[in-house]
């Protein structure tokens, strides 16, 4: 063979692909290739895996044998070949036995053959092999072959006999997703002779990583892809009923959809995918089924109702999304609910090695999930690759503003009911007695008993919920394996109860509690009676060693502040007052109340607790405190507010309008900073601007002053 060139292969990459460069890493794999060297080919999913063997097999004397367990790959592959002039062929199950025969018949005529692994176990198929001229031999999905790989599949195992039988064949295996242990793997299993390993970045700049909580999946993902109107994408489900409950979500609310699982049959399958290469659906919900071989470029959106079982699977199936380049947006949910859903199929997994490897990879997704850092940073050193910069300016960790809330005291709520309920329950049976449901089930089991009952009553279901699965990331709570998985606390449960370890939640998750106007914070309550009921709320809990809320909320403390009941029928009206808190507590506060109101009547009535109370818009009450002088801090302790609610308060106000003096709070040295910062990067994310500025400038100052900024354009 003649000496091989870079102005050659640029020369032939033009004619046979109508390409005039190559990409990163191509011509390296191309040039060991061409000198007949072994080659594992490491590369993300739309670099241009399948040019680096095309290309070598038109300038190689034979055929190359294209090995891949795909049959729409194969399918897609052979018609783009075709459409540049070059002969292939593709041997699968969806063939007629005569079109089989045919191939095999001309063997010699193509210049690429794709085959299915299971080929191998056929003696007739390798003789024919061998009475031709095999170019090369290429292991797509290569990670297939390793048992520590993500996809593993055993017909893969056979193809160890190809260096038995073809000796000096050169042998390239391609995958997106390998870690170090199956990169070993391959090389063991197919016996290639000191390989080149040629090995690119896993990063995919062009791919926005957001990842999020279930909270209310079918508004998440609705919301999401109001955002990608008239774009292509893929939601991937785990399971036939999800995709089709998601279908028929997205059909009624007018979208262009499709769908993909392998309880359709073959045609209708087809019939689908076929709609979504052709753009004929923009929308396709599919199982892990769909997507592998699927070369749409155009893909610009990957959604992922449920978390995938590994980061490998994730990698790849996002991998689906921009291939040709351009941005495209991923967005994952997941829940506590998926890791568990996982965790019941490893006692089908009789090998402990594997059944361990399993569990671990499934635990790593995991963590992806509930890191706090960077996504590409956590996504790249899994695969051993270090990122270049401590923020992707591309995920959700990085682009958004993640400010933190207290959530000790709900933390120690949700305990306590797990607790009372002996562990021995579910997340939606402590959701139900922690709202104060009065369901059959909670009733008949006594449930409404229990001194944790309906002490959130104030949160939806999604936020308690959400702060379930959130003890649950932290380690706080953990639920246990099995069809009826329990809550159960943790080595840690203890120091959050005892108010040792504190807790915080998401604030972008968190929404402050909406119900009826009448579980706001009542600003119109007597403070002395409050401050009183208080301290006789923490003797009661200092008595009975709990914490103080599972005598009574504040809410319920600021009730009795303002009606004053004084017997048993209006002590039980009050919020958060059911009959064993009447008998454990009732006496002794209807005594403290009487003695504290004296003279003044009781206000509880039939309507008085649902109704309406006059009160001061929050933020108004906040601004008031503020212009008087008062400090943030003394703001939060005096309202019973975390410190991020205020500022919260004070942000809509000065967007609003109103004139307020933040001097006390930003000095004049530190805001004309903030301001050229701003005239920099924009106000409209923090952590950008923070990233520019001294490190001794705050979030919270950043913030009043990017509050004024924003006002200031909207006004001009």
């Amino acid at each position: 063979m003649a000496e091989i060139t870079r102005v050659n292969l640029e020369e032939k990459l033009k004619e046979y692909f109508g390409y005039n460069t190559f990409r990163s890493n191509q011509i390296e794999i191309i040039e060991a290739v061409l000198s007949r060297n072994d080659v594992l080919t490491i590369l993300p999913t739309g670099a241009g895996k399948s040019l680096c063997y095309q290309l070598p097999a038109m300038m190689l004397p034979g055929t190359a044998v294209v090995i891949s367990p795909l049959i729409s790959l194969m399918q897609d592959q052979v018609v783009s070949l075709f459409k540049n002039g070059i002969s292939a062929a593709f041997l699968n199950s969806s063939l007629h036995p005569h079109d089989i025969q045919n191939v095999l018949n001309n063997l010699s005529d193509y210049k690429l053959l794709y085959v299915a692994p299971e080929r191998f176990a056929d003696p007739t198929f390798l003789q024919k092999l061998k009475d031709v001229n095999v170019s090369l031999f290429v292991i797509d999905e290569a990670h297939c072959i390793s048992q520590w790989g993500h996809s593993f599949r055993n017909e893969y195992r056979k193809l160890s006999l190809l260096r038995e039988n073809f000796p000096k064949t050169p042998i390239i295996a391609l995958t997106a997703t390998a870690t170090p242990e199956v990169e070993k793997d391959i090389i063991q299993q197919l016996a290639m002779k000191d390989p080149i390993h040629i090995k690119g970045s896993f990063d995919r700049p062009n791919l926005t990583i957001r990842v999020n909580q279930k909270i209310s999946p079918d508004k998440q993902i609705i919301a999401f892809i109001d955002t990608q109107k008239d774009k292509s994408g893929i939601i991937y489900a785990a399971t036939r009923k999800s995709v089709d409950a998601t279908f028929l979500q997205l059909q009624q609310a007018g979208m262009s959809v499709g769908r993909y699982h392998a309880g359709m049959s073959d045609q209708e399958r087809s019939a689908s995918q076929n709609a979504f290469l052709h753009d004929n659906v923009q929308i396709m919900v599919a199982t892990v089924a769909f997507g592998m071989g699927i070369h749409k470029p155009d893909i610009r959106f990957i959604v992922h109702l449920d978390m995938p079982k590994t980061i490998e699977q994730y990698y790849q199936e996002i991998g689906r999304g921009g291939r040709d380049g351009l941005p495209a947006e991923c967005l994952m949910l997941y829940g506590a609910q998926d890791i568990i859903i996982y965790n019941t199929f490893l006692d089908n997994i009789e090998d402990p090695i594997i059944r361990r490897l399993t569990k671990s990879k499934t635990e790593k997704m995991y963590s992806l999930c509930t890191s706090q850092r960077c996504r590409r940073i956590e996504l790249l050193s899994y695969f051993g690759e270090r990122y270049h910069s401590n923020e992707c300016m591309a995920c959700d960790n990085c682009v958004d503003d993640v400010e933190m809330i207290d959530g000790t005291v709900v933390a120690q709520k949700i305990l306590s009911c797990v607790f009372r309920l002996k562990q021995n329950f579910g997340i939606r049976t402590v959701i139900d007695v922690l709202r104060g449901s009065k369901s059959q089930a909670i009733l008949d089991r006594g449930h409404d008993q229990l001194s944790t009952y309906g002490i959130l009553a104030e949160a939806t279901e999604k936020e308690v919920r959400y702060y379930i699965e959130s003890l649950i990331h932290m380690k706080i709570l953990t639920l246990t394996e099995g069809e009826y998985p329990v809550l159960k606390w943790t080595e840690t449960s203890k120091e959050v109860i005892e108010g040792t370890k504190l807790i915080e939640f998401k604030k972008k998750i968190f929404k402050e509690v909406k119900v009826k106007e009448t579980s706001s914070v009542f600003i119109n309550f007597d403070q002395s009676v409050f401050n009183a009921l208080r301290a006789m709320r923490t003797e009661i809990a200092q008595e009975e060693k709990v914490p103080p809320y599972v005598v009574f909320s504040d809410r319920s403390l600021q009730e009795m502040s303002v009606y004053f009941p004084k017997n048993q029928h209006e002590f039980t009206r009050i919020n958060g007052v059911g009959p064993i808190k009447w008998n454990k507590y009732g006496e002794r506060f209807i005594n403290k109340i009487r003695e504290l109101a004296g003279d003044r009547p009781s206000l509880v009535s039939e309507k008085a607790i649902t109704s309406p109370l006059n009160r001061v818009n929050s933020t108004e009450e906040t601004v008031i405190l503020f212009r008087s002088g008062h400090t943030i801090d003394e703001i939060a302790s005096k309202r019973q507010l975390v410190k991020s609610t205020v500022l919260t308060h004070i942000d809509e106000a000065i967007q609003a309008g109103a004139t307020l003096d933040i001097s006390a709070l930003v000095t004049r040295d530190k805001r004309d900073k903030i301001e050229k910062a701003i005239a920099e990067v924009g106000a409209e994310k923090l952590t950008p601007i923070k990233q520019i500025l001294p490190e001794d400038i705050t979030y919270d100052e950043i913030r009043l002053v990017a509050a004024f900024h924003r006002r200031t354009s909207k006004e001009n």
